[in-house]
């Protein structure tokens, strides 16, 4: 039996936790890396994003939300920044 992980959900989550320590530049790093993996990942899109509006960085946000807007599947996080960016970058 092999073990193994999905270097696609651990970037994904390093990000996460960056983005917990208020660490933006590092989440989007890590967000990125995952993104060369597999670039519609919709969950690390939309962290991305995430990363981008707390960090207050709006015109690549609303870039990155160009992108997530294009795929199929929404999540919360997806209304909840599409939300932000129409209220905060106008």
């Amino acid at each position: 039996m092999e073990l193994g992980y999905n270097k696609e959900i651990v970037l994904n989550n390093i990000g996460n936790i960056y983005i917990k320590e208020k660490n933006y530049l590092k989440a989007k790093e890590y967000f990125l890396k995952c993104l060369e993996i597999n670039p519609s990942n919709y969950l690390t899109i939309n962290n991305l994003i995430r990363s981008l509006i707390l960090k207050k960085d709006f015109i690549e946000a609303a870039n990155y939300q160009k992108k997530s807007d294009k795929l199929k599947i929404k999540n919360n996080i997806y209304y909840i920044n599409k939300a932000e960016l129409l209220f905060f970058f106008k």
